[in-house]
């Protein structure tokens, strides 16, 4: 779809806005590994008005984790993103810290000593 690949290549928010207008539904629709523009664009670090344009497309999306587990913040994070970027998706979705990915916490990914889930 054009609007992944737009938010995966650095495309200018206009484009990005362009393509949301010809096709809105785009935003929703995920792709290979369960991942929407959305997490495309966290995991490219992508610039921060794309980012609101997306989630403003699709504002549940950011709630949504790809196959491996991954919420948007937690791409954004491993991908080591800009704070501007983080703390706008926290400030989104703030529980989105305590959540698990495939691989480990979002306080794994600072330095910070690890939360455990029950029974570890």
């Amino acid at each position: 779809y054009p609007l992944h690949l737009a938010a995966e290549h650095h495309a200018p928010v206009e484009a990005v806005q362009l393509l949301i207008k010809v096709f809105p539904d785009a935003a929703h629709i995920p792709r290979h590994a369960g991942e929407c523009p959305l997490h495309l664009a966290a995991a490219n670090t992508a610039d921060l008005a794309v980012l609101q344009a997306l989630d403003a497309a699709a504002p549940g999306v950011i709630f949504q984790e790809n196959e491996a587990g991954n919420l948007p913040l937690h791409l954004a994070v491993e991908r080591s993103a800009g704070e501007r970027m983080v703390e706008y998706l926290l400030s989104r979705n703030p529980d989105a810290w305590k959540r698990y990915n495939k691989f480990s916490t979002r306080a794994e990914m600072r330095g910070e000593e690890p939360l455990r889930k029950p029974g570890e």
